[in-house]
């Protein structure tokens, strides 16, 4: 397994935010200070946000955390589909910290940098996303994902809509 690195993202004239390899305590602190449109997302599952945040921390092949006035606003990475797959599920909890601009518009620049590393050990990136999660269906769409109709897949019928990116497609 590739040895994880920190990834510094600087936008001109602007802080930095930076992503570094995950650890169960900072998995652990965001814990109760998720956004409450990922929560909602993650009660649509059945889910709570503790038990989500580990076993993804867990199952995951490559896990970021990131950072702003080395201060933690969001946890995200990869699990492949399958022991073989080329198939990675992304994934991304974050803080209300990512409403704030300075981090939103250098996340939503300097992301691009942990997909490459994904894309170096899968040829698509897949998940779900809640339909009522806004930011991160727009998120999803800017970085250039296909999206399909929606369907159910939560506990009470909710629904959700796949998405996927391409290596290949990748922008």
């Amino acid at each position: 397994m590739q040895e994880l690195k920190e990834l510094k993202i600087k936008i001109k004239n602007q802080r930095s935010i930076y992503g570094v390899p995950a650890t169960i305590e900072a998995v652990e602190y965001l814990t109760d200070k998720l956004r409450s449109e990922d929560i909602n997302e993650l009660k649509a599952l059945g889910r709570t946000s503790e038990t989500t945040l580990i076993n993804s921390f867990k199952q995951s092949h490559l896990v970021w955390v990131g950072m702003f006035e080395d201060k933690p606003f969001c946890v995200f990475g990869v699990a492949a589909k399958t022991l073989l797959s080329s198939t990675g599920y992304i994934w991304l909890l974050g803080t209300d910290d990512m409403k704030d601009k300075r981090i939103a518009l250098q996340y939503l620049y300097g992301c691009k940098d942990y997909f490459k590393e994904m894309f170096k050990f899968y040829d698509v990136l897949i998940n779900y996303v809640h339909v009522e999660n806004k930011t991160a269906i727009k998120w999803i769409k800017w970085l250039g994902a296909k999206l399909y109709k929606p369907e159910s897949r939560g506990i009470n019928g909710e629904k959700f809509i796949k998405f996927e990116l391409h290596k290949g497609d990748f922008r």
